[in-house]
């Protein structure tokens, strides 16, 4: 996969709306985690991308990681899974 998502709310749908649209990568190379089973199945349907209720599925498979989950997450987020990633990978919070 080349792009991944923690979260795949408001946030994570609007980049990876973009994303799709401008056929900068295409839904099938993008993974989203969320832990609730109706924002990842609303991801999955709109946008066609690969989801997971796994956070460490998308830190071990995507190349670049964008974490979209509530500020109070992210730090969590980030340390729980900074070591699935390798000095190759990219991680962005927003």
């Amino acid at each position: 996969m080349k792009l991944g998502f923690i979260g795949t709310g408001n946030m994570a749908s609007a980049i990876m709306g973009g994303i799709i649209k401008n056929n900068v990568i295409p839904a099938e190379e993008i993974i989203g985690a969320d832990l609730f089973a109706p924002g990842r199945e609303r991801a999955q349907k709109e946008y066609g991308i690969n989801v997971t209720a796994d956070n460490k599925e998308v830190a071990s498979k995507a190349e670049t990681i964008i974490d979209c989950c509530k500020l109070s997450n992210a730090l969590v987020v980030l340390i729980k899974y900074n070591r699935q990633n390798t000095a190759d990978r990219q991680n962005f919070t927003v």
